[in-house]
């Protein structure tokens, strides 16, 4: 019974209809009635002044109706600093999510080209807090987008064969 990662998507859906998936932390197995291709976003979060950071800001923009997964490829625009928290903490200094902070640097080094992968399923909150690492004001500090929407249904039951995602944590 071989599991397969949804984190290596190139320009093709990491899964295809009718296969199954794995949503983790969730553990709770999918059929995928549906795919296609989400239009490009581009969020710009505004400018900000030399070594500032952006408020914690929630991205309603990426969420998804009931039943259905977003698997975002994301890729950085201008020379910032990107934290993601999926979900934020819930107690004072307390993380319950894997956090990251995602660079211009960082994006160059990854194996599949400068995008990173970020899962959103349903309206699982995703926080981003943004910082300009350099010494100069920046007027645009922009994310761009791309991916796929999965429309699913719930199994009753573990299946043979599954992809597994991610869906907290990047």
């Amino acid at each position: 019974m071989p599991i397969y990662s949804a984190l290596n998507i190139e320009q093709e859906p990491p899964v295809k209809f009718q296969e199954n998936v794995m949503l983790v932390p969730k553990n709770k197995y999918y059929v995928v009635d549906y795919v296609e291709a989400l239009p490009e976003y581009v969020h710009d979060f505004g400018p900000l002044a030399a070594g500032a950071s952006s408020s914690e800001t929630e991205m309603e923009n990426l969420y998804m109706p009931d039943g259905e997964l977003a698997i975002y490829k994301f890729e950085l625009l201008d020379d910032l600093e990107l934290q993601i928290k999926q979900p934020k903490g819930k107690l004072k200094n307390v993380a319950k999510s894997i956090q990251h902070a995602f660079t211009l640097r960082s994006q160059g080094s990854n194996t599949s080209g400068n995008q990173q992968v970020l899962c959103v399923f349903e309206d699982d909150k995703v926080y981003f807090t943004v910082k300009n690492p350099t010494n100069y004001a920046q007027p645009k500090n922009r994310v761009r987008f791309t991916g796929w929407r999965l429309k699913l249904t719930e199994l009753g039951s573990r299946p043979d064969k599954y992809t597994v995602i991610p869906t907290e944590g990047v």
